[in-house]
């Protein structure tokens, strides 16, 4: 930890070095609509905006007299099996190529598991992109905008005029020089709001997460150790699915439309983690297995997509009870967690966990861990209000869920969240970048959640819970996990799992009971050397190219 805390503490130097003055915007969230023709652009807030925004940076003396060159790139979610650690793929080749290990142990063979079908996940969506977004590069400098002259390893680019090109790709590089005043702009594809391009080239209509960055390199061959990070946005880009698969309702003509349905399958309750985090408290934390993708589409004209094209939210209610006397089921804790399941993805839902005094749990006692997914859009409100409480410390009032068929109620704590690492309560690592010579990679401990936050136009209201095909209505779903289980202490303070029993209890799909419970959990250790990682191992994370 001491080297992600020296990381991060070098990279937030580099920032007033390489551009003193850079303007930009939080997240751009691009909705495209084939029924209209047009994209809708809008940020966290549900503010639309007439023109797509732009990254503005100057006063790039610093760069300039190092003879850097200016990165930008556009990187694609690429969680490799848990939201744990928000990973974005930048160059694509280095991150095929890289020889992770990671995997999920303790759970049946099912498609996604595996590097090859991570790797063909990751091309379907870049292939896409690369079709409809595009950047346009201007520099307001007197001699205009000066390109690497040996060409551009990782992006193909169009000279519009003296200060001006278009380029697509994975990254780009363009010269700063100490007048230089660059804007850089996303544009949309016209051709990407037509029915015909996806058919004909097979694309589904779906949901991409992805990261728009700004770096210093030096040099433009795409393989520099010398990155200096500048800037990110949130970049979500995604298509209307209506009226293909159900979608949210609205009086409102000009709004997002996402799937109704939750078609998440396979869920499961992972491994339980229990750490000692100070001489006073310890964190449980129980991960989610999801499995958010659907084996059918259904096409319209040609045009294909389902619910798990789609990026939902998982989010549970756990209560932990000591049950060592049988007659009597006593309460200790309760909270919310959970996080995103992205599109077309399967994996461990870490979740952020809670902190307990140390002495709540005890040797030689029995513990019921209860979780609870009946209502995904309660708890992931609820899980949101946590959030917004711990880092403000200060309560919320959690309004009526509104149940008109938009989305989700927004939370309306006193103040406004700025940045996650003023979080007082528990340490959490603002998009920590880590940068060497085969690679570029995000993490974030705020998980998944952090991508979605502020926004208010995304989840929809749920209206069914789908699974092998079977649909039921949200107010008459049941879902509930329950694990029984003893703890042991050893010389170093820490915490064993013993003796654990599983109950799945549902009214939609099959229940479950298992005695000896082994749960699913995320690792990157070599095979055989596996010690119950908690995936905090800074090494978990050694050979893998984002």
């Amino acid at each position: 930890m001491k080297g992600i805390l020296l990381i991060l503490v070098t990279l937030i130097s580099f920032r007033s070095y390489a551009c003193v003055n850079i303007n930009a915007p939080e997240a751009i969230n691009v909705s495209l609509s084939l029924i209209d023709k047009k994209a809708m652009i809008f940020d966290e807030e549900g503010i639309f905006q007439d023109e797509m925004p732009s990254l503005l940076a100057s006063s790039c003396q610093k760069a300039a007299s190092q003879k850097k060159f200016m990165m930008f790139a556009i990187g694609i979610e690429n969680f490799i099996l848990s939201d744990e650690f928000l990973s974005f793929s930048i160059n694509d080749t280095l991150t095929f190529g890289s020889k992770d290990q990671c995997r999920i142990e303790n759970v049946e063979k099912i498609n996604g598991l595996k590097k090859e079908d991570r790797n063909k996940r990751l091309q379907r969506r870049r292939y896409l992109i690369n079709h409809c977004v595009s950047f346009d590069v201007e520099d307001k400098s007197k001699t205009g905008l000066e390109l690497p002259e040996e060409g551009q390893p990782g992006c193909k680019l169009n000279r519009i005029d003296k200060n001006r090109a278009n380029f697509f790709g994975f990254f780009c590089f363009f010269k700063p020089k100490p007048d230089s005043q660059f804007k850089i702009t996303p544009k949309i594809a016209q051709k990407c709001l037509e029915k015909e391009f996806y058919d004909e080239n097979k694309f589904a209509l779906q949901d991409i997460m992805g990261t728009l960055e700004l770096y210093a390199a030096g040099d433009a061959t795409g393989r520099s150790a010398k990155l200096e990070f500048l800037e990110d946005i949130k970049f979500r880009f995604t298509q209307n699915p209506d009226p293909i698969v159900p979608t949210n309702k609205s009086r409102y003509e000009d709004i997002p439309k996402w799937p109704t349905q939750w078609k998440i399958k396979n869920t499961t309750v992972g491994k339980i983690n229990i750490n000692k985090i100070s001489d006073e408290l310890i964190t449980i934390k129980a991960p989610i297995l999801v499995n958010n993708q659907c084996e059918e589409s259904k096409c319209l004209n040609g045009v294909c997509t389902s619910s798990c094209d789609y990026s939902q939210p998982v989010a549970s209610e756990y209560a932990l009870f000591d049950i060592t006397n049988p007659k009597k089921k006593e309460y200790i804790k309760s909270w919310f967690d959970g996080g995103i399941a992205p599109a077309d993805w399967i994996g461990m839902i870490s979740g952020l966990g809670i902190s307990l005094n140390k002495n709540s749990l005890e040797k030689n006692r029995r513990y019921r861990l209860e979780v609870d997914m009946n209502d995904i859009e309660y708890n992931y409100m609820m899980f949101k209000g946590q959030i917004e409480s711990r880092l403000l410390l200060n309560p919320n009032t959690i309004p009526n869920i509104a149940r008109e068929g938009q989305t989700i109620g927004s939370i309306n704590p006193i103040g406004e969240i700025q940045r996650y690492n003023s979080l007082p309560s528990f340490p959490v690592f603002d998009t920590i970048r880590f940068t060497g010579e085969n690679h570029v990679g995000v993490k974030n401990s705020v998980n998944s959640i952090s991508r979605v936050f502020k926004n208010t136009v995304w989840p929809p209201y749920f209206t069914d819970y789908c699974e092998n095909g079977q649909c039921i209505l949200k107010k008459d779903h049941r879902l509930l996990f329950a694990l029984e289980f003893n703890i042991d202490i050893d010389k170093n303070d820490k915490y064993i799992i013993e003796n654990v029993s599983y109950k799945k209890i549902s009214n939609h799909n099959n229940q479950t009971t298992i005695q000896n419970f082994k749960g699913p959990y995320f690792t990157c250790e070599p095979p055989g050397s596996d010690q119950d990682d908690d995936g905090w191992d800074d090494d978990d994370f050694g050979d893998i190219d984002f």
